[in-house]
């Protein structure tokens, strides 16, 4: 189910998708000539520290707050949860209670004793017994999960607290490299240039950044991003859009450098390194 820097969405597709693994930066564009320019929002970044001994879970708890849009640091032990806590590098904690080195619960009870703005905390249990659950929250957990979780009821638990605790943080775009995805305004953003992109494009583009480096299936493409029953989309309409996103991303659409092609397994999204000048993507494609 379930890294490129993220940035802080207002609302999930409508479906959650899948991993993100930073690519080298791609080179910027020059500046668009007699036109008018945009420069990359830069919000804050809700970072979250997931904290879990299963390696399974740990990453697809990565990819699922990572494809939404968080900086997403994952620990197996109280140890390094509690030195990426001091080190500030989180907004909430996802939190397994049957830590590498311990109790997971010592985390909650750190967090609850120190002084300062209280951190939330979402703890994940197999058991699902109320005893449990009540430990839970007197060690000062926000909320308590019961594994195996559902991944869209995770990421809205986290946004409302969040909320709740005043971050004031929401995930607009995606970032890879130097390619950002504006989620909000559906807009792909390189250097100081920009070109919109239909809501289609801007969700398949949505999953391929999700997994950079890594062929994505068009069956994939069809049913988390297009939002088509599994087995009932039709390939075509996956191939007709990334025709379209080459033909605005690719400085050559016939020789892909960004938008590749994985001949019997899919697309994958990979930089162009220090490929020739790209083209001013503020200009349409001909």
């Amino acid at each position: 189910m379930l890294q490129p820097v993220i940035r802080p969405a207002s609302q999930p597709a409508s479906r959650p998708a899948p991993p993100i693994v930073a690519i080298p930066a791609i080179a910027p564009l020059p500046p668009v000539a007699g036109g008018s320019t945009r420069e990359a929002p830069t919000p804050p970044q809700v970072r979250v520290i997931v904290a879990v001994a299963n390696e399974s879970d740990a990453r697809d708890l990565r990819n699922l707050f990572a494809s939404q849009g968080f900086s997403v640091v994952t620990v197996s032990g109280i140890a390094p949860c509690l030195q990426a806590l001091h080190a500030g590098t989180a907004d909430l904690v996802v939190l397994g209670l049957r830590l590498s080195d311990g109790d997971g619960l010592e985390v909650c009870r750190h967090l609850r004793d120190r002084p300062g703005a209280r951190i939330p905390v979402i703890t994940l249990a197999a058991s699902g017994h109320p005893a449990e659950a009540y430990e839970c929250f007197e060690a000062g957990a926000r909320d308590y999960l019961r594994l195996p979780f559902d991944p869209l009821e995770v990421v809205w638990r986290a946004r409302a607290h969040l909320l709740r605790a005043g971050t004031g943080k929401t995930v607009d775009a995606l970032v890879v490299g130097d390619l950002t995805l504006d989620l909000r305004n559906h807009l792909v953003i390189r250097g100081t240039g920009s070109i919109a992109v239909t809501p289609s494009e801007c969700a398949i583009l949505r999953h391929l950044m999700a997994e950079p480096g890594q062929a994505v299936a068009i069956e994939s493409l069809l049913v988390d991003a297009l939002g088509y029953p599994p087995r009932l989309g039709n390939p075509e309409i996956v191939r007709t859009h990334v025709r379209n996103l080459r033909q605005k991303l690719e400085a050559d659409p016939r020789n892909p450098a960004i938008l590749v092609n994985r001949p019997r397994v899919g697309y994958v999204l990979q930089s162009p390194g220090a490929a020739a000048a790209h083209r001013d993507l503020s200009q349409p494609a001909s």
